[in-house]
């Protein structure tokens, strides 16, 4: 269904103004997500006939376009969505949906999940940098999380959206990064999922919406650990090498290196290992050179950490995963190019790997890569990498800006 929600007055200026306000305000943990194998609808919106609503009026239209689910409103002071077409609700699930904005002028596109069209929330995201969320109930809204700036969204790349439910918390991971969790007012229920637009202006606002899936929620992880590197601290080793180094550079971490094939990785200074399942985020990105970036995980009985698995981006776009044992090289386990990296490595990478027993599963800016089985599971010690390696052998210099690891704490 489709749906007109009156007296919802969004404009370009009053939301800025409410954005500078409130998202230095905004204090939440971090989340990451494990998810079964059991799919409750998954669709490209290649087939038009897949049960989504088609509609048109003088204000809005929903309809399949090329390969693609476009909404379009011009009306200012309304929200409209259009519920997905899953035969069964879910109380703990988790959704993905890739977005595109179409037109130039300003608007919000996002998700809304609920029980009815009275009785819902609504994820608004602006292509401009910034989420937010409103609850509808008894025919009125409330705002449950302020407009937020993120820089994790990118609206030259497109932006790919995940949301988590697990009863009344709500988890946010836009572009593999995952922004934020929070604790919901209201548990509503068995939820159904849909997609949502609003124009900013009467000059009107599209969003074309691709791969659409939901799933259901095996398990919710929470922060076990983070580091922006905003400030240098003893959580990360430092060094000033002649040839190879690290250490706290600007509002990063750098990892250098001036030898060919010359890897140097680091752990921070956790006080425990983590345990499956668990998952690695990290924003990276080549700085200068041919240098090579990533997450190294292993072990946590190898000691010395020479078992491991690498995850690298090089300076093609692409990423790979490679295997040591003892210090020795033993292969490629993946190899792949996935969509919205930057072919000249130079701007930031998201990464993230997700382990559960022995399945690892890589996932870059928010889209999957390949999964495979590992030779070992239990307690890992996790990490970054970086150097030169192969055919991009040379000096170069890899800078991260975040990472964190996600638990499944008690």
């Amino acid at each position: 269904m489709i749906q007109r929600v009156p007296g919802r007055r969004i404009t370009l200026w009053s939301t800025l103004a409410f954005c500078l306000v409130l998202c230095g305000l905004v204090s939440a943990a971090l989340a990451a997500q494990v998810v079964s194998a059991q799919s409750l609808l998954r669709d490209d919106f290649e087939a038009a006939d897949s049960g989504w609503l088609t509609y048109q009026d003088a204000t809005v239209t929903c309809s399949y376009k090329d390969g693609t689910y476009e909404m379009w409103t011009s009306r200012e002071n309304s929200v409209w969505w259009s519920w997905a077409p899953m035969e069964v609700r879910a109380d703990r699930f988790v959704a993905r949906v890739s977005v595109e904005r179409q037109t130039a002028s300003g608007g919000e596109c996002g998700v809304v999940w609920g029980t009815s069209d009275a009785n819902l929330y609504l994820l608004r995201v602006s292509p401009d940098g910034w989420y937010a969320v409103d609850l509808l109930s008894a025919g009125g809204w409330t705002s449950v999380v302020g407009p937020t700036l993120t820089d994790a969204i990118d609206d030259e790349k497109g932006i790919r959206l995940q949301v988590v439910v697990d009863g009344a918390v709500f988890a946010l991971t836009v572009n593999g990064e995952t922004v934020g969790s929070y604790r919901l007012p209201r548990f509503l229920g068995p939820c159904s999922v849909g997609l949502a637009i609003a124009a900013a202006n009467g000059q009107g606002f599209s969003a074309a919406y691709g791969e659409f899936e939901a799933r259901a929620l095996e398990t919710m992880l929470e922060l076990a650990y983070h580091a922006d590197f905003t400030y240098p601290s003893q959580d990360w080793m430092t060094g000033d090498f002649s040839e190879t180094g690290l250490g706290y550079r600007g509002n990063g971490y750098a990892i250098w290196s001036s030898m060919s094939d010359q890897i140097r990785w680091v752990w921070p200074s956790m006080d425990r290992p983590v345990a499956g399942p668990f998952a690695v985020e990290a924003t990276g990105s080549r700085t200068s050179g041919a240098g090579e970036f990533g997450i190294w995980w292993g072990p946590s009985s190898d000691s010395e950490g020479d078992t491991f698995y690498w995850l690298r981006m090089d300076g093609s776009g692409r990423c790979s995963v490679e295997y040591f044992v003892d210090g020795s090289y033993h292969g490629q386990v993946l190899e792949a190019h996935v969509p919205g990296t930057a072919p000249s490595g130079l701007t930031p990478s998201r990464m993230r790997v997700s382990v559960a027993g022995r399945q690892a599963a890589i996932e870059i800016n928010g889209y999957s890569a390949k999964s495979f089985t590992m030779d070992w599971g239990g307690s890992f010690r996790v990490g970054l990498c970086g150097g030169t390696w192969g055919a991009n052998s040379g000096p170069g210099e890899a800078l991260f800006t975040r990472f964190a690891v996600y638990e499944e704490l008690d």
